[in-house]
């Protein structure tokens, strides 16, 4: 896959000055905003989008991301953050000491790139957060559940929640039955997190009450909506796809045998997913980007998307701002 001009300008706008928007958000408009869903989109996600090369020899973390800022220069829309716990806080990195630097110190400083990249474009397309809880790579045990929910809820963008997708249904899963994910009318310059964890913290979670967070869940549960499926080949995707589910997947990561990284960015493409997730969001000179086939920062998803859609009446890149 190739960049194309339309990339090439957004890669050019992340790497603007503050004065590239002095001027404030440019006006937009989306006719088709009260027909196209949240899941009629495909968009380029990252993988521990954080994530700075450590001095460590390993292979698999022998990678550095862009700012989340500049990866949303690049086209990104979804986001991967790991997160932990210390004295009420919650930092953000891989692994304690081995793999521990970050392009954000915590989820507040990560989350507030995002808030003003948004406020600066608030016609944008739906951002996705994926978080992963990891204090068993560092930190303190993760138990601030109610500390986690109002840092989400005020460093980052504008949150759009289980309880709105939920709305007069008894449960998300009747929701999503019954109606699906929202038009893009109702969530353009919003986020919504998603946690990658289907063990003891989703539990924790899930005990709580209905918090900010969708969890990684599967047909039957009551909080069906979302889930992290990884393996674009996964035979479970076409179901979850057909069932509404918000989908993430794998198009490629550095534990990758780079030989075979062009036929795995293809299937996940082709998949139908609506995150696809990579380690390489720009060429690093060895490693070409992970781009959507037509170069625009949000695609058509092929398996769901109505034909009339088009990439720009799901984000024009005219509307953003660097």
């Amino acid at each position: 896959m190739s960049r194309t001009p339309l990339l090439l300008t957004l890669a050019a706008a992340a790497c603007g000055t503050d004065a590239d928007s002095a001027d404030g958000p440019r006006p937009w408009s989306y006719p088709l905003d009260d027909t196209l869903r949240l899941t009629d989109g495909q968009v380029v996600a990252t993988h521990n989008s954080y994530h700075l090369q450590p001095e460590s020899s390993l292979e698999d973390w022998a990678y550095s991301m862009p700012t989340l800022r500049e990866q949303l220069g690049l086209g990104v829309r979804g986001f991967e953050l790991d997160f932990h716990q210390e004295a009420g806080g919650f930092p953000v990195y891989h692994v304690v000491a081995l793999d521990d630097q970050s392009t954000c110190p915590d989820l507040d400083a990560c989350l507030g790139e995002l808030a003003a990249w948004s406020a600066d474009n608030p016609g944008h397309f739906p951002l996705f957060v994926q978080l992963e809880p990891k204090d068993d790579a560092g930190g303190d045990p993760i138990t601030d559940w109610d500390g986690l929910d109002d840092t989400l809820r005020n460093a980052g963008p504008p949150v759009f929640t289980p309880a709105d997708l939920r709305g007069d249904h008894t449960t998300l899963a009747e929701a999503v039955a019954a109606d699906g994910w929202p038009t893009l009318g109702a969530l353009r310059g919003h986020v919504i997190f998603g946690m990658d964890d289907d063990g003891e913290h989703r539990d924790a979670y899930r005990a709580r009450g209905e918090g900010v967070i969708f969890m990684d869940s599967a047909p039957g549960d009551p909080d069906a909506a979302f889930a992290v499926v990884n393996d674009p080949a996964d035979p479970a995707l076409p179901a979850l796809l057909a069932a509404h589910f918000l989908t993430r997947v794998f198009a490629d990561s550095a534990t990758d045998e780079p030989s075979l990284r062009p036929a795995l960015r293809d299937a996940a493409v082709a998949s139908g997913a609506h995150h696809l997730s990579t380690d390489f969001p720009q060429g690093d000179g060895t490693e070409p980007a992970f781009v959507l086939p037509d170069g625009a920062p949000v695609r058509c998803a092929p398996l769901t998307a109505p034909s009339a859609c088009t990439p720009e009446a799901l984000e024009d890149p005219a509307f953003i701002v660097p």
